[in-house]
């Protein structure tokens, strides 16, 4: 029931080009360092996994724009798959959703919603940071360089054709810090998106 909702909220914040924004902020942050496509794929994951929770969407999301380009840069077809798969896997156990397990520890439990968080961010802070470790040393052992400059967006130019993605997962937190159930929380995210969704096309069209 929980995480349903919630891949639901992936879904529907991926479709209105949220998947693409998190691809591209990751690129433009990591894309020029040693095996950069790797290290997007480990970014982007880390973004994308808060937000859906699910591993397999995770890897739907990301995978057909970071496995090509870590394949183009010289890691082999079975590096770049794991690579990817490492880093999506991830996203089941970052807050806030965690693949909806803090919706069940804290029902089972007893323990507030915040307080599993908490204690999370750091377990996933240090799974990633693994992650992320594996794949420079990689590249360092295979002699890999980054994308070059022209080929990657930049950061300010990222977040200012994207930022308004980020309203959601703000409102998404707050209302989870709020004490409301899963269920409504989902719901008035998913709201919360096709509004800001609405009010961006609407001001492109004007």
């Amino acid at each position: 029931t929980y995480v349903f909702i919630f891949v639901l909220f992936g879904s529907v914040l991926e479709v209105t080009g949220a998947g693409r924004f998190f691809i591209d902020l990751a690129y433009a942050a990591t894309g020029r360092q040693r095996g950069g496509p790797a290290k997007a794929a480990v970014v982007a994951s880390l973004g994308m996994g808060s937000i859906t929770g699910s591993a397999p969407a995770n890897v739907v999301t990301t995978g057909p724009f970071t496995i090509p380009l870590m394949k183009r840069l010289g890691y082999r077809p079975s590096q770049a798959g794991g690579i990817e798969a490492a880093a999506s896997t991830g996203g089941q156990i970052t807050p806030p959703l965690m693949g909806a397990g803090a919706f069940l520890m804290a029902e089972y439990t007893g323990v507030p919603y915040i307080d599993i968080v908490k204690v999370s961010v750091y377990p996933a802070l240090l799974y990633f940071l693994t992650v992320y470790l594996f794949v420079h040393i990689i590249a360092l052992k295979q002699d890999m360089r980054g994308l070059p400059a022209s080929e990657l967006p930049s950061v300010r130019a990222v977040m200012k054709e994207g930022w308004h993605f980020l309203l959601p997962l703000v409102i998404l937190v707050y209302l989870l810090v709020t004490g409301l159930s899963p269920m409504r929380v989902g719901f008035y995210a998913i709201v919360s998106i096709v509004v800001v969704a609405i009010l961006r096309y609407a001001y492109d069209w004007l």
